[in-house]
């Protein structure tokens, strides 16, 4: 999001201590981490998130920005071809995920209409696997679509710019969650992206053009508010970022509008 940080809140009084930084708490917070997510990554990973409080946080996310609770923000967003498979690195099956493994994260409201979401999904994907078709969805469910939404939603009160992140290394997972992140920061160090490192030895140069169209973007973005494409609005536009990176409108339009009348409510999170 582009927006402005007023004043220097370094020295109110408390802020060590809102930061976890001055009473000893860090490795507490690291533990109860490792607990929530090192086990199982792909679960865990829900847990960080906004948080419904009732105070800073009063609703769900989409909801609140729709009703113009963040007027004037300008916002750019996007979201990974195969952000599920990232998961892989930590549990294989992800790569063998069926149907009947996905009954855990479907929506229990969209029960009546699963059919018609795979076929949507068949029929965008010809020649998929079912191990194929499954984390596409859920890379919808939980990040894609999601992101679309909050687009559309800001859309009405500021200026929404979406990408998706297409670049996959031969021999990796795809393009995975946080594959974007070297490219973004410039830093190009692969940790946790299968091949990139590898990619990157055998012909570093497309990366590296890559990297700088994109750094240039994220703070064009930063500095005026426009990162070099059209707004969401028009027609859904949408940066794929790739070696070369194109404009697409309207990307995969059938299986995202599949996901249409479902308001991806807040999730309940026990303990």
């Amino acid at each position: 999001m582009a927006g402005h940080v007023t004043g220097d809140r370094r020295h109110e009084p408390g802020h060590d201590r809102r930061c976890g930084g001055g009473d000893g708490r860090l490795p507490e917070l690291l533990g109860l981490q490792e607990s929530l997510v090192g086990r199982d990554p792909l679960h865990g990973a829900i847990h960080f998130g906004p948080s419904i409080d009732g105070e800073l946080v009063k609703g769900p996310l989409v909801g609140r920005v729709r009703a113009g609770h963040a007027q004037g923000i300008d916002l750019l967003i996007g979201s990974n071809r195969d952000e599920i498979r990232f998961f892989a690195q930590f549990d294989p099956d992800v790569l063998r995920m069926t149907q009947r493994d996905y009954d855990a994260w479907f929506p229990r409201q969209l029960a009546g209409r699963r059919a018609e979401l795979v076929r949507a999904y068949e029929e965008q994907r010809p020649g998929e696997s079912e191990s194929d078709i499954t984390p596409a969805m859920l890379t919808d469910q939980v990040m894609r679509v999601p992101a679309t939404r909050l687009a559309e939603a800001q859309g009405r009160w500021a200026r929404t710019y979406v990408y998706q992140f297409d670049w996959a290394p031969e021999g990796g997972l795809g393009a995975v969650h946080t594959a974007e992140l070297p490219f973004v920061f410039g830093t190009l160090s692969f940790t946790g992206i299968p091949g990139g490192a590898e990619a990157f030895r055998a012909d570093p140069a497309p990366i590296r053009h890559l990297a700088r169209l994109m750094g240039r973007s994220w703070t064009s973005f930063a500095r005026d508010g426009h990162p070099g494409w059209p707004r969401y609005r028009w027609g859904r536009a949408t940066r794929s970022w790739d070696t070369p990176p194109t404009l697409a409108f309207a990307p995969r339009e059938r299986e995202r509008a599949a996901w249409a009348g479902f308001d991806f409510p807040a999730l309940e999170l026990g303990g």
